[in-house]
C-alpha cells in the first residue's frame, strides 16, 4: 500500500467519523509563515 493511498484512506475515515478540519502541512524551505515552535523545529533539522 502506498503513502498515498494510506493518506487518502485516512482522510476518507477521519471525514466519515465526523471531523470539521483536517489540517495538512506541506514542508517548506523557509518556515516564515509558521510559528515560533515549528520555526525553531525546522532549525534544528
Amino acid at each position: 500500500m502506498t503513502l498515498k493511498k494510506i493518506t487518502a484512506d485516512l482522510m476518507h475515515t477521519l471525514v466519515s467519523s465526523g471531523t470539521d478540519i483536517i489540517e495538512l502541512g506541506i514542508p517548506f524551505s523557509d518556515p516564515m509563515a509558521d510559528g515560533p515552535v515549528i520555526q525553531k523545529h525546522v532549525k534544528g533539522l
